[in-house]
């Protein structure tokens, strides 16, 4: 591989290496030039064998607009108003941790653990990245949970290839599907 001598503004860029944080199940490689502590590029996957690189949409590749949008909520807000009027106050950190705890005190004592119900998939967590793990672990300290039957985005497709294959884990590589002569897309996109 070729390196080249950093132009000015490239200087002082520390490269970082990630995926995808969104709950699409692609999990694409990004590249992520840091500059100062910001964002200041997003790059996709650079495998050397351009036919197999993972392709990465234009929401990754916004990805430095999502993080640094001037409308991003930074810190906790609580309605102040009736629902629906859009009016929102500023709490602090430790105000909201203990609304939500005695919340959840009071909801198992009056209905049990079963009324906590933890939803997972929110179309911003990967998978890959267990980001309810810690959730579900508190919640399971706490006494449990309950939670939803299968996946958001796949569970038609699971149900299908258990029905079909008895596991969910069939399939081919996408280089493969060069080699199709029908291809069934259930809700998905090709790229690439």
């Amino acid at each position: 591989m070729e390196t080249q001598e950093p132009n000015e503004n490239e200087k002082n860029v520390q490269i970082v290496r990630t995926t995808s944080t969104f709950d699409c199940g692609g999990r694409c490689p990004l590249k992520l030039h840091i500059k100062e502590g910001k964002i200041i590029r997003v790059e996709g996957d650079d495998y050397e064998e351009k036919d197999d690189q993972l392709r990465t949409c234009l929401r990754c590749r916004a990805l430095r607009q999502y993080v640094y949008h001037p409308e991003r909520l930074k810190y906790p807000l609580k309605r102040d108003g009736p629902k629906g009027t859009g009016k929102f106050k500023r709490i602090s950190w430790d105000e909201v941790l203990t609304e939500i705890a005695e919340k959840l005190k009071e909801a198992k004592e009056n209905y049990g653990n079963s009324s906590i119900f933890l939803v997972v998939g929110g179309g911003y967590q990967g998978a890959y990245h267990d980001g309810n793990f810690a959730m579900m672990r508190l919640l399971t300290q706490f006494g449990g949970y309950s939670t939803h039957y299968g996946n958001v985005s796949s569970e038609g497709a699971v149900y299908a290839t258990q029905t079909q294959y008895t596991s969910p884990f069939v399939g081919h590589s996408r280089t493969d599907l060069l080699n199709s002569k029908l291809i069934v897309m259930w809700g998905g996109i090709l790229l690439g």
